[in-house]
């Protein structure tokens, strides 16, 4: 999966995660788009180890792709309730405490 780490205007840590297979799509579905060809999902590849280390230090996490919200879900940070789905592609929003 790929992360790119943002910091907010108040200092908060923005994790943008998107699974490798999706990354530089751009998906649309009823007037809703997901850009993942965008700078903002532009980071880099990284293990689960790592993006593990690297949720756990993040305040805001912008999640999309069924591997990469699969590790939210394992990780207790989401439930499937929770995901809304652009053409079958999952993505969440998680504001962390």
């Amino acid at each position: 999966m790929f992360i790119k780490q943002h910091t907010t205007q108040d200092k908060r840590i923005l994790l943008a995660i998107c699974d490798k297979e999706i990354k530089g799509q751009e998906i649309e579905e009823d007037g809703a788009c997901l850009n993942l060809k965008a700078d903002f999902y532009n980071g880099e590849e990284v293990s689960e180890e790592t993006a593990i280390s690297m949720i756990r230090t993040a305040d805001l996490l912008n999640v999309v792709g069924t591997r990469a919200i699969e590790l939210i879900k394992r990780l207790g940070l989401a439930h499937e309730d929770e995901t809304k789905k652009i053409c079958n592609v999952p993505y969440i929003l998680i504001t962390l405490e």
